[in-house]
């Protein structure tokens, strides 16, 4: 019976050793385990291509970027930085751009935004999300909202164009005095733009400050922004979603009878769209042109902040 007790006293003192040593490689490991949360970055699978995706910061919504067309994950590196202080931002190439793979077409909006939910799955990125898109990428976020409404949180529209640039501006009346002989209608058919894509642009891709791989992916883009509009217009956003809008205040259009019109023309479209939600903010960048990621990062950062002030 002796020797019972003893083996069974120092079978206590080994559970109670294995306890704190699990309790201090626990302690020594959740700064590690913190830190992975904080920060992932890599290339990720998404389906035989890969996407790169960079997350910095914590927060129980996570803010996910989209730039615009021609643009990688570099275009909001200043927001970012500012915001990863407060809270999880995650930025990302899409395919073609930056240090992601190309992807398959068509390059319509849909599809860019399941390949992002499946980056951030396999990521391990969970919901929900505070969208922010910046031109095409404001389409692209639109396309997500729609599909995923469930793990969208609130939406940032950066100076992003609305359908109707594409249905019923080809054959306005604008148009028709800007291009009497339809000259712009002809380019910008999608088979045409396709076409193009399909060429060797090595000899070209320089001359507009892009590698070939990202000037092939800016045509297929735009050769589906038509199949875009038709899948946002098809889609809708719930009314309950917060929306703030950020329009340009530089001019775009030139300074012409028809120009003042595009400019109230395009105004216009934001407050319709965003006047469609209970929570809208319509944001003017007073000092920008369409590139406000770059020269008004705050507005964009005092628009997230906002928001994720809202969804806590």
């Amino acid at each position: 019976m002796k020797s019972v007790h003893i083996i069974l006293i120092a079978y206590l003192r080994l559970a109670g050793m294995l306890r704190h040593a699990v309790l201090i490689l626990l302690l020594v490991a959740a700064p590690a385990v913190a830190s992975h949360a904080a920060s992932v970055s890599g290339r990720f699978d998404v389906g035989g291509f890969s996407l790169n995706l960079n997350c910095q910061g914590q927060g129980r919504t996570t803010v996910v970027m989209d730039a615009g067309l021609a643009h990688s994950s570099r275009e909001w590196e200043d927001i970012q930085s500012a915001l990863s202080r407060n809270a999880r931002v995650c930025t990302y190439d899409r395919a073609g751009y930056g240090l992601s793979d190309p992807g398959p077409p068509p390059r319509a909006s849909s599809r860019l935004a399941a390949e992002l939910r499946t980056l951030l799955e396999r990521a391990r990125i969970p919901p929900p999300y505070l969208l922010v898109g910046h031109s095409l990428g404001g389409y692209n976020m639109r396309a997500f909202a729609g599909l995923y409404p469930q793990e969208t949180t609130g939406l940032v529209l950066v100076d992003a164009p609305h359908e109707a640039l594409v249905h019923g501006f080809l054959e306005s009346y604008f148009m028709q005095l800007i291009d009497p002989h339809g000259i712009l209608q002809q380019l910008w058919q999608p088979g045409l733009l396709t076409n193009l894509s399909q060429l060797d642009l090595t000899p070209f891709a320089p001359l507009v400050g892009m590698t070939p791989s990202a000037l092939r992916t800016a045509l297929n883009e735009a050769a589906a922004f038509q199949e875009s509009s038709n899948e946002l217009r098809a889609l809708g956003i719930r009314p309950e979603l917060p929306v703030i809008v950020i329009m340009h205040g530089y001019r775009v259009f030139p300074a012409t009878e028809i120009g003042n019109q595009m400019e109230e023309a395009w105004l216009a479209w934001q407050k319709d769209w965003a006047s469609h939600h209970r929570f809208n903010r319509v944001i003017i960048a007073e000092h920008s042109a369409h590139d406000i990621p770059s020269t008004e990062p705050g507005v964009i950062v005092d628009a997230v902040r906002l928001l994720l002030g809202l969804s806590h």
